[in-house]
């Protein structure tokens, strides 16, 4: 049956089990109820199906909040593997029960239970068609009447006595061959849309792939290739063979893959810092390091953070996840006089705040400059009132100065005054748009010409407004005159940059970008400097402060109080059992860990703590060796330190320093740290799961129990029949 809620019909995750099946398992249940055996698959299959919901059901928050590791699931429907499973079982046992000879009583009672339970499931089924949108309308009669002939053939088998019951498993047999044939459900898209190298993969490798990525876009506004001209050629190619639906899809699958979203980086082995396959796992601990970067984080359904930011967050916390590049769609951007604007690139200046200089890598040769802005706070401004300042810096000491004069180049920002307020004093200028995702707002746009081109290197942004005003920069692009344009990278005084320019250019008004994130802070770093934080939630908000800096300090945790109740009850358990292992309090500091700290530096205040006493004094950092489950690094120092790895930190990782144990503290809440004593050292990383090992134990304890309890089962009888009659 199709996914809860919106998901369409059309997804991966769907369960079938047949209608044969499906009406033979409803037979189990009505004339098998004195088995145990029914009963037990009856209740294997209730619970996975109530699993299968996940966080679309209401009694979801109980059990997850009850039962440690519930709500671990990221994908909650594939329980429905178990379900058919159970499901499966159920319908052997509903055709053994037709194989026996029922009284006319039974037979009548069972034709109506089943027949009532057939109507109601077949009305559940019609109440929810609009999810059923995913299918065509030659699918939905083939599928009612299928329905309604494996009922009748269920119904002939129970109530017929002479009824050849061998056409029960060939009308199994027909059915699954049929299911397998190309129906909407699970028709194939070409191999091609995931196999052929995509332009973004491509265009990373030449860049040299030296971090992570992160992909923002949005990719439900419509087709978004990095390169429309290639993947438009790929849509040419099978448009005689493609109908229109499995047509959509493929598109939808090169959108996907051009941005890098639904896990399709491990294709294309592109380290990602969401979902997998980039050293950072959806972990309990992840999920409350978002709330660091966006608000309500750990309330949202979705972990991935593409859904969540929905914009370019600030490089700040890309520095976090070690993003070097990051995707975002040009659907938003803005086009003035014919000519695009990259909205992304924004700054805000505020009133009496230093003028912010951007220098460019090579000169540009600009023959006039475009943009948009808006103004906070600053309805009460009248025209003709200068908000700020363009500067553009020519190679050869050149000047050239342009204003931002208020009902000319920009305005009020709400200027509909749809938060409250007094009307503007100001006219909105000739040429406006709306706000991405908030139509209450407008953006100005800009645009100057140069009475002689300048080749520019670089340009100095100030606001000239006063008291609590803003100015918005959303956008500056500088153009040539052959038409040309170089989008400005604001952000963040210039860290985010464009890949290439020829990228903006192949997606002008619909596609992809790629912003490659300069500086960026290491993946592995020496730092001196440690602040200690009491609990998780001290953590978090020491790293939501502005003053943390990440390339110098990094924050510890001390190992927090366990908990009462009865989830910690539960959970105490499990872990004695060995069931979930040593994850509370991994990785946090106790007494011993704190006293050896001390020992190798001094408290610099309360809470804080250096080590060493000058600079980080790094002779030597670099990778041995780097594979999913082994990490080896070189590094040498002259004076202690503590090695940051932005990865994950999960209970199975070990480290050791020269071949010996080591101890891996939480840092930054949600990644990995040791201390490195002065000298020459091999640090090596490596992952060894208990879990999977007390997985096989358990699978294999499980596997001999059942076969033990069938073969009691039925060797007992048979001993019993065999004892003489006294």
């Amino acid at each position: 049956f199709p996914l809860f809620q919106t998901i369409p019909a059309t997804a991966e995750i769907v369960g079938y089990v047949g209608f044969v099946a499906a009406a033979l398992s409803l037979t189990a249940l009505i004339l098998a109820t004195r088995q145990g055996l029914m009963w037990f698959f009856a209740v294997l299959t209730a619970i996975a199906i109530l699993l299968a919901y996940g966080e679309n059901a209401p009694w979801f928050a109980t059990y997850a909040d009850l039962i440690p590791g519930s709500n671990s699931f990221r994908a909650s429907a594939r329980w429905l593997a178990v379900s058919t499973f159970g499901l499966a079982c159920l319908a052997g046992i509903g055709a053994q029960c037709t194989a026996h000879s029922l009284p006319p009583k039974h037979r009548t009672r069972a034709a109506a239970l089943l027949t009532t339970a057939c109507a109601v499931i077949g009305l559940s089924v019609w109440s929810i068609n609009d999810l059923m949108a995913g299918l065509t309308d030659e699918t939905r009669p083939t599928w009612a009447l299928a329905g309604l002939g494996a009922v009748a053939l269920v119904l002939a088998a129970i109530t017929i006595r002479r009824f050849p019951r061998i056409l029960l498993p060939c009308a199994i047999t027909v059915e699954l061959a049929v299911a397998a044939l190309p129906y909407d459900l699970h028709r194939a898209i070409p191999a091609e849309a995931y196999r052929t190298p995509s332009p973004l993969a491509e265009a990373l490798q030449i860049d040299g792939l030296d971090g992570r990525l992160l992909s923002v876009a949005d990719i439900y506004a419509g087709d978004l290739f990095l390169n429309p001209q290639r993947n438009q050629q790929r849509l040419n190619a099978y448009s005689d063979i493609l109908d229109r639906s499995v047509a959509s899809r493929f598109s939808d699958a090169l959108t996907n893959s051009d941005a890098a979203v639904a896990n399709l980086n491990m294709v294309e082995a592109l380290p990602s810092a969401d979902l997998y396959d980039g050293g950072i796992g959806i972990t309990r601990q992840f999920i409350e390091f978002q709330t660091t970067i966006i608000t309500e984080a750990d309330k949202h359904i979705d972990y991935t953070l593409r859904t969540k930011l929905g914009a370019v967050p600030n490089p700040k916390i890309l520095d976090y996840l070690n993003v070097r590049y990051l995707v975002e769609d040009t659907i938003h951007d803005g086009i003035v006089e014919g000519h695009y604007v990259d909205m992304d690139l924004d700054l805000t200046l505020r009133s009496h705040s230093p003028p912010v200089v951007i220098n460019l890598s090579d000169p540009f040769q600009t023959s006039a400059i475009i943009g948009f802005s808006f103004i906070a706070h600053g309805a009460g401004f009248e025209d003709g009132v200068e908000a700020g300042r363009i500067a553009l810096l020519g190679e050869r000491g050149d000047r050239i100065e342009l204003p931002l004069i208020t009902g000319t180049h920009t305005a009020e920002g709400d200027y509909d005054q749809v938060m409250g307020g007094p009307k503007p004093a100001h006219k909105l200028p000739g040429y406006t748009r709306r706000w991405r995702g908030n139509i209450r707002g407008y953006d100005s746009a800009y645009y100057f010409d140069l009475e002689d081109p300048l080749d520019v290197i670089g340009i100095e942004l100030t606001s000239s407004l006063d008291g609590g005003s803003e100015l918005h920069l959303r956008g500056l692009s500088l153009l040539e005159i052959n038409g040309a344009s170089l989008p400005v990278p604001m952000r963040a005084g210039g860290q985010l940059q464009l890949v290439t320019n020829d990228a903006v250019q192949l997606t002008h008004l619909e596609g992809l970008k790629i912003y490659r994130n300069e500086p960026l802070l290491p993946r592995i770093r020496v730092v001196r400097e440690a602040l200690i934080a009491s609990d998780a939630a001290s953590a978090l908000s020491i790293l939501s402060s502005k003053d943390f800096d990440a390339a110098r300090q990094v924050v510890l945790q001390v190992d927090g109080p366990r908990g009462v109740g009865l989830r910690a009850a539960i959970r105490d358990f499990m872990q004695l059992l060995g069931v979930l292992g040593p994850r509370h309090g991994y990785g946090a500091l106790d007494e011993d860990d704190l006293a050896s700290l001390e020992k190798l530096g001094s408290h610099a205040a309360p809470g804080q703590l250096k080590l060493g006493t000058g600079e980080v004094g790094t002779r030597d950092l670099h990778v041995v060796q780097d594979e999913p489950e082994h990490l080896a690094i070189q590094v040498s120092l002259d004076e202690p330190g503590i090695l940051v790895l932005a990865d994950s930190i999960y209970p199975d990782w070990h480290v050791t320093i020269n071949a010996r144990p080591a101890k891996i503290m939480r840092a930054n809440h949600n990644f990995r740290a040791v201390v490195i004593p002065p000298g020459d050292h091999l640090v090596e990383f490596n992952y060894d799961p208990a879990d999977f090992r007390l997985g096989w134990i358990v699978t294999l304890g499980t596997g001999i129990m059942v076969a033990s309890a069938l073969a009691w089962s039925h060797i007992i009888p048979r001993l019993q029949r065999r004892q003489p009659v006294t």
